[in-house]
């Protein structure tokens, strides 16, 4: 239960960081030049188990939705790992792009190690000349 009021509090310091500044900025992590490039980074980075680090590619509120899913399923996740990723343009226009992204999640909890095929639709946003993940996936 502390580690759900801590991760709370975490998360509306950083959904009140967000809605401030508008975006993630944090170094040279974070959204890319094109929707693959960011649907690419942001599936990879599920694999670290660090909710902030997989948040950096999205837009602030589905930003704050996808931090929570993550801190749930993390919980009892020992390792992850993303293989076989495939991320394919489907619609690009203007600013709005979306983009199929599948892979396989292994990970290993409460010492069982599992796979699950993932096959997501990942809808994107342009903003400054960066594309940003504007959905939870």
């Amino acid at each position: 239960m502390k580690k759900l009021i801590i991760i709370g509090i975490i998360l509306v310091i950083a959904v009140f960081g967000l809605c401030k500044s508008n975006l993630i900025h944090i170094g040279s992590a974070g959204p890319g030049a094109t929707p693959e490039q960011t649907a690419k980074a942001a599936v990879l980075a599920l694999a670290k188990l660090e909710p902030e680090k997989a948040t950096l590619f999205f837009t602030p509120i589905p930003g704050a939705a996808m931090a929570n899913r993550l801190a749930d399923l993390y919980m009892n996740i020992e390792s992850l790992d993303i293989e076989d990723l495939t991320v394919i343009l489907t619609l690009e226009e203007g600013v709005a792009a979306r983009v199929q992204a599948t892979y396989n999640m292994i990970f290993t909890a409460q010492g069982y190690t599992n796979t699950e095929h993932c096959s997501k639709i990942i809808k994107l946003v342009k903003i400054d000349g960066k594309w940003w993940i504007n959905d939870v996936f």
